[in-house]
């Protein structure tokens, strides 16, 4: 939701549970989410800049679906990193891409 210095503001709710809880959490690599993918492997393509419009696009094909870790949040995109062959690699995503939970539904 939101990025203050090297903290997350989130919202965490659990699946079982009418509960969301609030906080604040520090930015570090385990902070991910997984890819809206059924699919082993994807081609990913991701921008330079929070818009598809006046951004380079970044593709990496056959990417092995993982863990992406997550940089930045700006309105609906987000800025993740992953890795591709011990590379590691930035760009924006549209939220709605992502999944927080690799074994639900939204996967």
């Amino acid at each position: 939701k939101e990025l203050k210095g090297d903290f997350f503001y989130v919202e965490i709710s659990m699946a079982m549970v009418d509960t969301i809880h609030q906080g604040w959490i520090e930015r570090k690599e385990y902070i991910g989410v997984f890819m809206k993918n059924s699919d082993e492997y994807m081609d990913l393509k991701f921008y330079s800049k929070p818009s598809e419009k006046f951004s380079e696009i970044i593709e990496i094909k056959h990417w092995k679906s993982g863990f992406v870790s997550v940089e930045e949040c700006v309105n609906e995109w987000t800025k993740v990193t992953i890795n591709d062959n011990g590379k590691r690699i930035s760009g924006w995503i549209q939220s709605e891409k992502l999944c927080a939970n690799n074994y639900s539904t939204c996967s």
